[in-house]
C-alpha cells in the first residue's frame, strides 16, 4: 500500500560551525507519485534520501510516512530503518551472487510471517512487474547489469513497501542500458502503485521518471515542481542552467508606459524585443535564459522580418539526429540546436534567429 511522504523543515548537520548538508528542506510526495530529487554532487539529495531511510539521523525537522512520524529529533523520535517498511535500490546491484533470481527476490519475504505459497506468489508478481519472470531460476550472476538492477528492484517491491527509495540506480549501467531501463522504470514503479523518491544528477532521468522534480543546491530545495513548469518557468538562473538553458544573455530592461519592457543586449543600442509586464523582472540590468532547442534559425535575408535578428555561425557540430550551432550574437556566444539529420547552415554563414517570447525566462542580474 503506497503512502504519502511529508518532509518538513528537514535539517542535517555534521558538526557545529559546518555548513548544513540539508538546510530547511520541505516537500510532500502524494501517495503513488514519484519525486525526482535533482542536483549536482554534494547538493544534499542523497543525504535527504538517507534521512528518509533512517540511515542518517536528521538534526532538525520532521519526516512522516503514511501519516506516521518516523523522525523528529527535537522530540527524540527516531524509528529504525527496518521498521519503516521501505524498499531501497542503490547504485550497486546489491544482489546475492550465490542465489538464483527467484531466491534473491524471495529473500526479504522469508522474515515475514508468510506461507511458502504466498512468498512464491509475491516474488512471482514482482518478477512479472520488472519483466524477469522467464529468468526466475537462472543464477543471478548470469544476468546483464541492467537485469541485475531489475532483480534489485523486484526484491524491493516484493514485500509491498510503503515507500520506494532509489539512489542513482542507473549510474553504473552503460549508456544504452541506462536509457532502456530509464524508460521502463517509471512504468514499473507506476504499475506497482508505490510512492517513490528518486535521486539523480541526470536531468533527462528526472524528467522521464518523476511526476515532480525537486532541484537542490547547497542543501536547499530551490524549486519543487512538475517537469513542464520547471523547464519553462525556472525560479532562478541555477535551475535554468541545470535543466538545460545553455544560453544566458546579459540584458537591460527599460520600462514602457503600458508596463511592458523593452529589452536591450548590454552594450548595444538596438532594441532586441519587447516583453510583457512581469513583476519578477524589474527594470534595470538582468539576464535572459533561453534553451538552445527553442531558438528558431532562418536563412539570411535582406528583408529582415520583425522579431528576427542577425547572427553569424561560429561553429557547427553535427550529432546525427541534430546539429549544434554556436553563434555570435550581439557580441556574445550562444548555442542553438536544430533537429534533423541534414545540417542547414555552415560555419561562417550569416543567419537570422528568432526568440519565441513564451520560451524566454528573465532573471534579476546575479
Amino acid at each position: 500500500m503506497s503512502s504519502e511522504l511529508v518532509i518538513t523543515n528537514l535539517m542535517k548537520s555534521y558538526g557545529a560551525g559546518m555548513k548544513p548538508a540539508v538546510n530547511n528542506v520541505s516537500f510532500t510526495i502524494e501517495a503513488g507519485n514519484i519525486l525526482a530529487l535533482l542536483g549536482p554532487s554534494g547538493c544534499g539529495k542523497t543525504t535527504t534520501l538517507r534521512s528518509v531511510a533512517g540511515l542518517d539521523h536528521p538534526t532538525g525537522g520532521t519526516i512522516r510516512i503514511g501519516g506516521r512520524l518516523v523522525a523528529d529529533p527535537q522530540n527524540g523520535v527516531f524509528i529504525a530503518p527496518q521498521h519503516r517498511n521501505l524498499g531501497m535500490v542503490f547504485q550497486s546491484y546489491a544482489v546475492w551472487p550465490h542465489m538464483s533470481v527467484r531466491e534473491n527476490v524471495e529473500y526479504p519475504l522469508r522474515n515475514k510471517k508468510l506461507s511458502r505459497k504466498d512468498i512464491r506468489a509475491q516474488a512471482q508478481e514482482a518478477l512479472e512487474l520488472v519483466g524477469l519472470q522467464e529468468y526466475a531460476d537462472r543464477p543471478v550472476v548470469a544476468l546483464s547489469g541492467g537485469q541485475m538492477q531489475r532483480v534489485a528492484l523486484a526484491r524491493s517491491l516484493s514485500y509491498k513497501p510503503a515507500l520506494l527509495l532509489l539512489d542513482e540506480p542507473l549510474s553504473n549501467l552503460d549508456a544504452k542500458l541506462r536509457i532502456r531501463l530509464r524508460d521502463d522504470l517509471r512504468k514499473i514503479v507506476k504499475d506497482a502503485g508505490v510512492t517513490a523518491l528518486y535521486v539523480t544528477h541526470d536531468q533527462a532521468e528526472a524528467v522521464v521518471i518523476g511526476d515532480r522534480i525537486g532541484v537542490m543546491k547547497d542543501g536547499q530545495m530551490l524549486q519543487h515542481d512538475v517537469p513542464t513548469e520547471l523547464y519553462n518557468n525556472p525560479r532562478d538562473l541555477f535551475v535554468a542552467n541545470f535543466t538545460g538553458a545553455a544560453t544566458v544573455l546579459d540584458i537591460e530592461l527599460r520600462d514602457l508606459e503600458n508596463g511592458a519592457r523593452d529589452v536591450f543586449v548590454d552594450g548595444y543600442p538596438e532594441r532586441l524585443m519587447t516583453l510583457p509586464a512581469d513583476p519578477r523582472a524589474p527594470a534595470g540590468r538582468a539576464q535572459m535564459a533561453i534553451r538552445p532547442e527553442n531558438v528558431k534559425m532562418h536563412a539570411a535575408s535582406s528583408d529582415t522580418q520583425p522579431g528576427r535578428h542577425e547572427a553569424r555561425v561560429l561553429q557547427r557540430q553535427y550529432l546525427g539526429t541534430q546539429t549544434l550551432y554556436t553563434l555570435s550574437f550581439f557580441g556574445q556566444n550562444m548555442d542553438i540546436v536544430e533537429l534533423g539529420t541534414v545540417p542547414r547552415f555552415t560555419e561562417g554563414e550569416n543567419v537570422q534567429i528568432e526568440f519565441p517570447l513564451e520560451c524566454l525566462t528573465v532573471f534579476t542580474k546575479q
